[in-house]
């Protein structure tokens, strides 16, 4: 199958077998989809599959195995320097614009685990790094469609995927504490009031008129909650931030809510390393959201309650506005499934850590898998990616946890 109908994505095999007769299949009925990251080059794909199809093998894996490859975005970088910042300064998006293409491409990888799921007894998925948005975003498509079980296990591999989108009460973490720009209490979700000249509020200046004041509303947390696109009520600063007022107006559903509790993934566990220095830079990368040529102009309708230069009630409706240009605006539509993809990877910040350096992490999460404590993983430059780059004999932990998992 060619992937050819999605807009910046372009043709790509969506998936690759290993050729029959590789080995002798012993166990026909069984199938497992790896689904591979960011910054992966066709042959790069291609390895990492090997690589996992052997290790499977050596822990006794007799069925199918297939690789799903999808367009991710590749630029080079190197552990054996320091010049990975100027590197990533060439192209600062890269990873955003893959993030994009990894949402798209879900929907082909949707209809392949169907073909999948009706086809073998047992079908197994597992997902490393940035394949966990291909994946938990094809098993959200199932969930919106009310579809029965799609998956028999999901294993999320270091996952480079928002925590609170499928935990919206345990991941409540603010990344701020530890922020390279300490002065963005966005991600925090706090309402800023600020003078009808822009500039921010301070003792000389009061009182505010409450007709023409400005406030400074950040982006929608569409990880953590649902909510409304338009007539979104606005927070009473009785709460703290805007995430209190959501939870006390039970707006707290994650963005992949029912993945697992509705039935598209029997069980999904999190294995996950929580020293990781790709997912640390995955924060540093929340931090520099929008992208430039990406906005978020929302509009108010009703006039704010002000006293003594304090948002102390709503009082008015929030209208969410995305938009890409940088000169004037073309909106984005979140109802839009390609257009969200542009949303959620280049507009909304995360406002928590990622999955796959998260512990606690309950909802869609079944358990966890401490890669640190159980295998030794640390933050070395390659541990990111150790289950592949090292040597099977100091791995063969992780294949073999893997396996117990699949109950194959």
């Amino acid at each position: 199958m060619q992937l050819t109908s999605l807009n910046k994505i372009g043709p790509v095999n969506n998936n690759q077998e290993i050729p029959k007769g590789f080995w002798r299949e012993e166990a026909s009925d069984q199938y497992i989809l790896f689904v591979h990251g960011w910054r992966q080059q066709p042959w790069e794909r291609r390895r990492f599959a090997e690589s996992a199809m052997k290790r499977l093998y050596w822990q006794g894996y007799k069925g199918r195995f297939g690789l799903f490859s999808w367009p991710t975005d590749w630029l080079y970088l190197s552990t054996f320097d320091d010049l990975n910042l100027l590197r990533l300064a060439v192209d600062p998006q890269n990873y955003d614009r893959s993030e994009s293409i990894a949402r798209r491409s879900s929907a082909f990888l949707f209809g392949l685990m169907h073909t999948l799921n009706s086809t073998y007894k047992s079908f197994n998925t597992f997902a490393h790094s940035m394949g966990n948005v291909v994946v938990s975003e094809a098993l959200k498509i199932q969930v919106t469609a009310g579809g029965d079980s799609l998956v028999d296990n999901y294993v999320a591999s270091q996952a480079a995927t928002v925590a609170s989108s499928y935990d919206a009460i345990q991941t409540r973490e603010a990344i701020d504490e530890d922020s390279i720009f300490p002065d963005r209490q966005l991600r925090k979700n706090r309402v800023t009031v600020v003078n009808t000249g822009g500039g921010p509020l301070g003792g000389s200046v009061s009182p505010v008129d409450p007709v023409t004041a400005i406030l400074k509303i950040p982006e929608p947390d569409k990880y953590t909650y649902s909510t409304p696109e338009v007539g979104r009520p606005q927070n009473p600063y009785s709460f703290e931030t805007f995430d209190e007022y959501l939870k006390q107006n039970k707006m707290n559903v994650s963005y992949y809510g029912g993945i697992r509790k509705r039935g598209a993934a029997n069980n999904i566990v999190s294995f996950g390393n929580f020293r990781d220095p790709a997912l640390d830079v995955w924060v540093s990368n929340q931090e520099l959201k929008p992208n430039l040529g990406y906005s978020y102009k929302p509009t108010k309708v009703g006039t704010p309650v002000i006293t003594n230069n304090v948002l102390v009630e709503g009082g008015i409706e929030i209208n969410d506005k995305f938009c890409e240009g940088l000169i004037g605006c073309t909106e984005l539509l979140y109802s839009n499934l390609d257009q969200r993809a542009e949303i959620m990877s280049r507009i909304i910040e995360a406002r928590s850590f990622a999955l796959g350096s998260t512990r606690g992490v309950n909802g869609e999460v079944a358990r966890e898998v401490n890669l640190n404590s159980s295998f030794g993983y640390s933050n070395g430059p390659f541990d990111h990616s150790a289950q592949f780059l090292g040597n099977n004999m100091e791995r063969k932990g992780y294949w073999k946890q893997l396996f117990e998992v699949f109950d194959l």
